[in-house]
C-alpha cells in the first residue's frame, strides 16, 4: 500500500498541474487506475482483517470495529477515485 500511496502522492499534483498529460500519456492513466483501485481493495480487506490487538476472531465484530475507527477516513481517501473519472473515461 505504501508504494501506491507514493505513486498517488506524486501523480495527483502532476495531473492537477498539467491535465493535458492525462489525455496524452496512457501510462499515467493506468497507474492512477491501479493506485485508486488498490485503495478500494484496502477497504474491502480491512473488513475481514483480524488485527493483532483484537482478541476477537469474529468477522462481524472486526467489521464493526473498522466501521467505527478508520472506515470514514478510508472512504474520504477513495472519494476522488470513485467520483471524478469523467475526464479519464472520455
Amino acid at each position: 500500500m505504501s508504494i501506491w500511496l507514493w505513486i498517488s502522492k506524486f501523480l495527483v499534483p502532476v495531473v492537477l498541474a498539467w491535465p493535458i498529460l492525462l489525455s496524452q500519456l496512457g501510462t499515467i492513466k493506468v497507474l492512477m487506475y491501479v493506485a485508486d483501485g488498490m485503495f478500494v481493495v484496502n477497504i474491502l480487506i480491512n473488513f475481514v482483517l483480524i488485527r493483532p490487538e483484537s482478541n476477537s476472531v469474529d468477522p462481524m465484530k472486526n467489521a464493526l470495529t473498522y466501521l467505527k475507527t478508520w472506515f470514514l477516513l478510508d472512504c474520504i481517501v477513495c472519494l476522488p477515485a470513485l467520483c471524478s473519472y469523467q475526464s479519464i473515461w472520455s
